[in-house]
């Protein structure tokens, strides 16, 4: 009886808590939570103007700035080699001697000639004021003959006026007059023909004299041609001919080089030598030293494998040693490829063809298209963003325009 009582208090106690729970819930309503804006965490950098520049490297080999083949200005046997390849020479300074005894005999003979023109010369200089002074004596005699026989004309043809002398007196008078101007007359066509003879004879002579020297100086620089000399002071890079071989003339006989003007040569692509101006800066590597050099020569013809030929100098002032004619080395140079916002390459997006960074703005993630200049090894060269700007680098991968953002460092 006490059980079946326990049993129904729990029951209406049960009921009774049922019953008052409604109420509770009813009378405490629940207070709004505000929602959490979700942001991506992002780093950034910033946007800097500069010039994107790039090195890079290529083999180079060096040449003589003067490099000529020396040939020969007269035919003749290689008679003595007086300098071997490999050696140096001073300008002028004899190399080879060609045989020449053919030169030296017809020199020889010219020689005598032009002594025997000058003694002509100076026989014909001695003569002709001999021959001028009998001519005009010759003159002065007839001219006074002349007036003598005018006088005694004039004086018979008064007397025979007179009376004073006979007829045949006057005509005698007369035909002496006659005969003393035709003696003046051929004194005077006397001493013309000595003055031109002596004239014409001594510039005759004069020109066979200069003719003389003229074969002499000739054959003497004929016999000078024998002996191939230097033209400047360098090095013989190659001999072409030996002792007993025949050299004709016009022929090359060797090739000399000038050591001490060194020139580097060396092949880029056609782009970069658009930009390695004459003047540009190069390095020279070799054995762990940097040598300054710059480009001397910016040709713009291609080689057949697409490459431009170039040239360059080597800086005055500069460790050269070991460095030679046909060394190669390592040649580094710079290229400016463009200036303009410097970012690295992986802060770009595309979109199609075109490009877009994400900038950072009041932490909201933005699109700005951006153009490229130029790349190199991981970095870009862009327009279309100010520098200053807040580019989002590295770029998440699921950001989307408009995203929150949150800056960490």
């Amino acid at each position: 009886m006490k059980t079946q009582f326990l049993l129904a208090a729990l029951l209406a106690s049960s009921l009774l808590a049922c019953s008052a729970e409604p109420e509770a819930v009813a009378s405490s309503p629940e207070v709004a939570k505000p929602v959490a804006i979700e942001r991506t965490s992002v780093q950034v950098i910033t946007a800097r103007d500069g010039a994107l520049n790039t090195s890079r490297g290529v083999s180079a080999t060096l040449n003589a700035g003067t490099d000529a083949n020396v040939v020969a200005e007269a035919s003749g046997r290689v008679l003595k080699i007086v300098k071997r390849a490999g050696e140096t020479v001073n300008a002028g300074e004899i190399i080879l001697q060609l045989e020449a005894q053919q030169i030296s005999n017809s020199l020889e003979d010219a020689r005598l000639a032009l002594a025997s023109a000058q003694v002509a010369l100076r026989s014909a200089e001695r003569q002709n004021p001999e021959d001028l002074r009998s001519a005009q004596l010759r003159v002065t005699s007839s001219q006074a003959t002349l007036r003598e026989a005018i006088r005694i004309e004039a004086a018979n043809q008064k007397l025979y006026s007179m009376g004073g002398v006979s007829l045949v007196d006057l005509q005698n008078a007369k035909s002496a007059l006659r005969t003393a101007q035709t003696e003046q007359d051929a004194a005077v066509a006397a001493l013309a023909r000595v003055t031109r003879a002596a004239s014409e004879g001594l510039e005759s002579q004069r020109i066979a004299v200069a003719q003389a020297q003229n074969r002499v100086a000739q054959l003497q620089a004929d016999v000078a041609r024998a002996s191939v000399k230097a033209p400047f002071a360098g090095e013989i890079a190659e001999l072409f001919v030996e002792t007993g071989e025949f050299a004709a003339a016009g022929t090359r006989v060797l090739r000399l080089v000038d050591p001490s003007s060194l020139r580097l040569v060396f092949q880029v692509p056609a782009a970069d030598a658009d930009l390695l101006k004459t003047g540009s800066p190069l390095r020279l590597v070799f054995k762990g030293r940097s040598i300054a050099a710059k480009v001397s020569q910016d040709a713009r013809v291609p080689s057949e494998n697409r490459l431009v030929r170039l040239r360059g100098r080597i800086l005055p002032n500069q460790n050269t040693a070991g460095l030679g004619i046909g060394t190669a080395a390592r040649l580094e140079y710079t290229l400016q490829l463009a200036k303009g916002v410097l970012l690295p390459s992986a802060a770009l997006r595309a979109d199609g063809q075109n490009y877009f960074v994400y900038l950072v703005k009041n932490n909201i993630a933005g699109r700005a298209a951006v153009r490229v200049l130029a790349e190199s090894t991981g970095r870009v060269a862009v327009t279309g963003i100010p520098a200053g700007a807040t580019v989002v680098y590295p770029v998440p991968t699921a950001l989307e325009p408009g995203a929150a953002v949150s800056v960490v460092k």
